[in-house]
């Protein structure tokens, strides 16, 4: 196995390990047990446990492709399909209850973790949609509010309709009802935005 292909086995080990019992509550040697390695052998790839669980949060939560997707309709100022795509897209990345575990002991434990996401991801959603809305208050069409307040305020509704879907059970994606939402919420926010 190359090197970078036994960082990749330790780095899905530890990420199931940190989803069910967190930062805390897991130790290397559990990592080492269920890769199938020795616990040095976690160490000759990461100096530390923290800079394990930095590097799996940073691949897991940081970086979203959005841009490309909502790239078209940026362009032509279609608000209703840049919020739209955005929530789709945010849908489909938190259909797995493994990130949401892993968002969610992170956010309880180590929250100062979650501030290098910002820093580390300047194409972030938060980013792109904090832009665009400030592209279109500049251009009079959307009130003068704090751009990036707002895109945090957009992904933190549709982030806790995918997280109550994940705790209540149901985290297929039901084109029907996921649809009725991502139209609801999306026409609140814009309502909300423009003059």
């Amino acid at each position: 196995m190359s090197a970078e292909e036994r960082k990749k086995q330790i780095m899905r080990a530890a990420t199931k390990l940190f989803a069910e019992k967190g930062y805390s509550g897991t130790r290397t040697r559990e990592i080492a047990s269920a890769a199938g390695i020795s616990e040095t052998l976690i160490f000759q790839h990461f100096k530390s446990k923290e800079e394990l669980y930095k590097e799996i949060l940073l691949e897991n939560l940081a970086h979203h492709p959005l841009q490309p997707e909502i790239a078209p309709y940026t362009a032509i100022e279609d608000d209703y399909a840049v919020f739209y795509t955005t929530a789709a897209h945010l849908l489909k990345s938190m259909n797995e209850p493994l990130l949401i575990r892993l968002f969610l002991f992170a956010a309880l434990e180590n929250p100062e973790l979650l501030h290098l996401f910002p820093r580390s991801d300047q194409h972030g959603i938060k980013r792109l949609l904090g832009d665009y809305i400030q592209q279109r208050i500049t251009e009079g069409i959307f009130k003068n509010i704090d751009p990036y307040i707002a895109a945090q305020s957009f992904i933190y509704s549709v982030s806790m309709f995918c997280i109550e879907k994940i705790l209540s059970g149901n985290r297929q994606i039901d084109s029907n009802s996921d649809n009725a939402f991502i139209n609801s919420v999306v026409n609140l926010f814009l309502n909300g935005l423009k003059y």
